[in-house]
């Protein structure tokens, strides 16, 4: 019927045709695409492995396509792929791509030109359930315990795990991880769950990572979190999360207490110039206060005064009489900050950070781009570690300009009162990836 059909269009046209049926029957036979493995978790690094023919426009292109698209026809590729890579004259190689967020199954389909034509080779993987990482606070004093809440993909190997790493390590690799883990816990086939582990002794910045296996494979997931202020230990003591603050900041305040306080037991917020030592005075001039209620260790929220000064967090024996048991001091400021536009930013890459200063800041009152790790809180610590500042210069707004650094991990910027000595104002924390 075909040949009939063609007949009719005359000997010059059936053969222009016949070749160019012979000729994409020839590409389709010298295009080829290949995977290692045919799932993957959401955001996995696919690499796909190619053969394409030499005489391909270099508009030929590469694209991640859901599998229910109907094959054969660029254009109908074209409307729905959600990533492309042109192929530009290679004849083999490889390319890389991370696999769509939302399960389900994906093609990477071959095709002629970025201007119609034909599919011509096409390779079909699954995407299995989402891998995730979750935690209650990202903030923990040295020693708390951590409760991680995970999802997994029901289909990664019994020897799956979730390590505790320093920040600082870069993603992606599960090897590097496992150099460099503080404690793990193996996810043993389990698709939900939850965790327990400890807060570093060491102040600084940490994450819980994913990983494929503990024999190689891919760092599945991550999330972040902070180790600031003092370690807690069965007496009774308080510790603030910052030395300084805005007015009408939260104030995170950790506090450890013995074991057979009374349940009225209770931590104030009270002027620094109130007299130490007597629950009675410390109860005349508390601006807000929180009751222990038998508990021996946790965290408790209060707003930063809106007048500017110096004031304490204290701990008291009960609300009927009793002494001062513990106490912290922080300042209140006019407000500082430090703003990003976004929180992950490539190696070299031009990173603008936006700032608002007091107007009493010394004139080297100075922004540096530190390490997470670094312990939080007192500029000369933060002296030491920087990798890049600027002055102040006595503005109270305006932007800096850095560039990301070289070696991926996490990263902050850091208001410091002063070049010679004093607090750490404000931070932001970044990602190199």
């Amino acid at each position: 019927m075909l040949f009939r059909s063609l007949h009719r269009f005359g000997t010059l046209t059936m053969a222009l045709l016949l070749a160019l049926v012979f000729a994409a029957s020839a590409m389709a036979q010298t295009a080829s695409l290949t995977l290692v493995k045919e799932t993957f978790a959401p955001g996995e690094l696919i690499t796909c492995y190619f053969t394409a023919p030499a005489d391909l426009p270099q508009d030929a292109w590469f694209g991640l396509i859901p599998s229910d698209v109907p094959h054969g026809d660029e254009a109908t590729n074209d409307q729905h792929d959600t990533w492309y890579e042109y192929v530009s004259g290679r004849t083999e190689g490889n390319i890389q791509v991370y696999a769509p967020d939302t399960p389900g199954s994906y093609d990477i389909r071959l095709n002629y030109s970025d201007g119609g034509g034909a599919e011509l080779a096409s390779v079909t993987f699954t995407v299995g359930g989402a891998n995730s990482l979750t935690l209650e606070s990202t903030t923990y004093a040295p020693g708390e315990t951590i409760t991680l809440f995970f999802t997994a993909a029901a289909d990664l190997p019994e020897n799956a795990w979730v390590g505790l790493i320093p920040s600082e390590v870069p993603h992606g690799d599960e090897a590097t991880n496992d150099q460099h883990d503080m404690a793990y816990e193996y996810v043993s086939s389990r698709t939900s769950g939850s965790m327990t582990f400890a807060a570093p002794t060491t102040p600084g910045s940490y994450d819980f990572r994913l990983n494929y296996s503990d024999s190689g494979g891919a760092e599945l997931a991550s999330v972040t979190f902070t180790v600031q202020g003092q370690a807690m230990g069965m007496g009774n003591s308080v510790a603030t999360d910052q030395a300084s603050y805005a007015p009408g900041d939260t104030i995170l305040v950790f506090f450890t207490a013995a074991p057979g306080l009374p349940q009225d037991a209770w931590v104030g917020l009270i002027p620094s110039e109130t007299p130490h030592g007597d629950e009675a005075t410390n109860d005349q001039y508390d601006l807000a206060y929180e009751y222990v209620s038998g508990r021996v260790e946790g965290e408790m929220y209060f707003v930063a005064p809106s007048t500017p000064g110096s004031y304490d967090i204290r701990l008291n024996y009960s609300d009927g009489g009793g002494e001062e048991l513990a106490t912290v001091t922080f300042s209140v400021g006019d407000a500082a900050s430090l703003t990003l536009d976004r929180t992950t930013f490539a190696p070299g890459e031009s990173v603008t950070v936006y700032f608002t200063a007091p107007s009493d800041l010394p004139d080297n009152a100075w922004v540096g781009l530190i390490p997470s790790s670094t312990p939080h809180g007192d500029e000369a610590t933060n002296d030491q570690h920087d990798l890049a500042y600027e002055y102040v210069s006595g503005r109270t707004s305006g932007s800096m300009t850095f560039s990301a650094p070289t070696t991926p991990g996490s990263y902050d910027f850091r208001l410091n009162y002063s070049d010679s000595g004093g607090d750490e104002l404000t931070s932001v924390t970044f990602t190199v990836q």
